[in-house]
């Protein structure tokens, strides 16, 4: 496959300090992701790894979201899925706590990882294991309650 050439990746942006970011361009690339992620989904598709780095920019401000290894197409009758998808700073709390059965919000969490990761200017929720990633995410977001899950308990979730 050939692709168009685009200069840069989100990633390589954050991390290069003499490159200047206004909130207009956080702006601007938050609703060009936010855009292409509605096209997706709107065409039963989810990325299963949004992150920074799969997030290319043009000279122009253009965005475009790259690395579709992971997509797949989905509907609401899937019942298990592999949970073992988007790199560990994007992945939502459902994932994390071994659920097979999601939809396509699980691309609208590692989306917000994303945006908050630009006005930082590094990553939002950096865990080196799955265990501390959860906790990052209850210490930032605060821990699930049984009206968050129902039908089922934190601890059986956690040992699941």
């Amino acid at each position: 496959m050939v692709f168009e050439y685009l200069e840069y990746d989100l990633t390589g942006i954050l991390e290069t300090r003499e490159i200047r970011m206004s909130q207009d361009h956080i702006k601007s690339w938050s609703h060009q992701l936010l855009k292409g992620v509605h096209y997706m989904h709107t065409n039963k598709v989810i990325h299963r790894d949004l992150k920074a780095s799969n997030l290319l920019i043009s000279k122009s401000g253009r965005l475009k979201i790259a690395d579709w290894g992971l997509a797949r197409s989905w509907n609401d009758q899937m019942k298990r899925l592999t949970n073992r998808v988007i790199t560990l700073w994007y992945r939502p709390p459902e994932l994390l706590l071994g659920c097979t059965a999601y939809s396509p919000k699980i691309d609208m969490w590692s989306v917000g990882c994303i945006i908050a990761e630009m006005f930082r200017r590094s990553g939002f929720l950096r865990g080196q294991t799955e265990a501390e990633q959860l906790k990052l995410i209850f210490e930032k977001c605060g821990h699930p309650t049984p009206g968050d899950w129902p039908g089922k308990n934190l601890l059986c979730m956690i040992l699941a």
